[in-house]
């Protein structure tokens, strides 16, 4: 079975952005100081015929597995489908593939990317990234009273097997909600049977967003459970309709209270905007929302719905670079949460030249390169040109 590491709202983001800069092969960065000698390449089809402009993504494993693997480089299939990733040292790799509406053949939202291994000097060819159109499942969120409920984030499961034979319904990570019409539409699944929901989480998969009103959850088939649900049978290139869900009203959401502080002066920091994500293992898997500080520092969310959130700061345009800060967790149980404090630091500066090695005989003209941090100590965000192999003589002013 080919394999796919699943990525959060935030990963989405960067890689739609580093996939849109070029084509051609890649040259990936060395880890440590082992020989970088070897490639992988191969073609990515959809429903059989080569698919151009596909996002391929390149990861090595580490001792934490697939999903904590290290980024090693991106790019575009050609015209032909075809990628190369070159520069490689030995190790397991992993490849998957990006295409909107798509899965990999053979591929649940729980496995990890297709798996390959490279040795010293090895060139591993002919690999096959094969996508095929996903199936859809689309239905009509509404209240009590029959009204369409808009703005409403949408909870998705799917039924795993275990070694037991039982099954399990596990969670399918993104942000899906209802339209103006109450009407949700969940594209590029792979096959399986699925369930459907909406309303309160009580855990940490959510983001919490919406009005003052909360709903109680429920899922098609009128459960309150996913385990109870009735399931959605779905298949390569099908959509299933009329997968409605009832939600009652339920209590209020919940308000977050605080202030943003500069960690060093305790001074307030008032040119960010505020949001919050789910948190998973101590971080932040997704950002969504967003709203001012005033002139103090303080901030308000409101409307939270129970579960566990990261709470962020991110500089607005005028600050950019200057600033970052680590998500602060809170819990939202059954009160509103206060004096929650969210700390800025000072970030460091980046600056140097990125020079082009060889090129494929085509003019090369200046580029300027952006760096963006965010609010991590470990995530800036570096936008350069991709299709020819560069080297960088970067200077950081402090530490990262």
């Amino acid at each position: 079975m080919r394999h796919r590491v699943r990525f959060g709202a935030v990963e989405w983001m960067a890689c739609a952005l580093l996939f849109a800069l070029g084509n051609g092969a890649v040259f990936a960065q060395s880890p440590e100081n082992r020989p970088a000698t070897g490639s992988i390449s191969g073609v990515v089809t959809k429903d059989g015929a080569p698919a151009a402009g596909v996002g391929v993504l390149l990861v090595e494993r580490n001792a934490r597995g697939w999903g904590a693997g290290d980024t090693v480089a991106r790019s575009k299939s050609d015209k032909d489908g075809k990628f190369t990733f070159e520069g490689l040292a030995r190790g397991s790799y992993g490849l998957d593939a990006f295409l909107p509406g798509a899965f990999i053949h053979d591929s649940t939202p729980w496995d990890g990317p297709v798996q390959i291994t490279v040795g010293d000097g090895e060139s591993v060819s002919g690999v096959k990234l094969e996508l095929e159109r996903g199936g859809v499942i689309t239905g009509k969120l509404v209240n009590e009273e029959g009204r369409p409920v808009a703005g409403e984030a949408i909870h998705l499961y799917i039924g795993k097997p275990d070694e037991g034979g039982a099954t399990t319904m596990t969670s399918v990570e993104g942000y899906r909600e209802t339209d103006d019409r109450g009407i949700y539409r969940i594209y590029g699944l792979s096959p399986g049977r699925y369930a459907v929901g909406a309303g309160a989480l009580n855990n940490d998969s959510g983001y919490g967003f919406g009005s003052r009103i909360s709903y109680d959850l429920a899922f098609h088939g009128g459960s309150a459970t996913p385990e109870g649900a009735k399931l959605i049978a779905v298949d390569s290139g099908t959509e299933a309709r009329g997968a409605d869900i009832v939600v009652k009203r339920g209590g209020s959401g919940f308000a977050i209270t605080g202030k943003v502080l500069d960690a060093e002066t305790r001074k307030p920091v008032t040119n960010v905007w505020l949001g919050r994500g789910p948190m998973k293992d101590g971080k932040l898997t997704g950002y969504a929302g967003g709203g001012g500080v005033r002139d103090d520092g303080s901030f308000v969310m409101e409307g939270v719905l129970p579960g566990s959130y990261g709470v962020i700061a991110n500089v607005t345009e005028a600050e950019a670079g200057s600033y970052y800060c680590d998500p602060v967790e809170v819990t939202v149980t059954d009160r509103d949460i206060k004096d929650v404090v969210v700390e800025m630091r000072r970030g460091a500066s980046i600056s140097g030249v990125f020079v082009p090695l060889e090129t494929d005989g085509e003019s090369i003209y200046p580029r300027s390169a952006t760096v963006r941090s965010s609010c991590s100590r470990s995530s800036l965000l570096a936008t350069l040109p991709s299709r020819t192999p560069l080297a960088s003589q970067v200077s950081a002013s402090r530490p990262i």
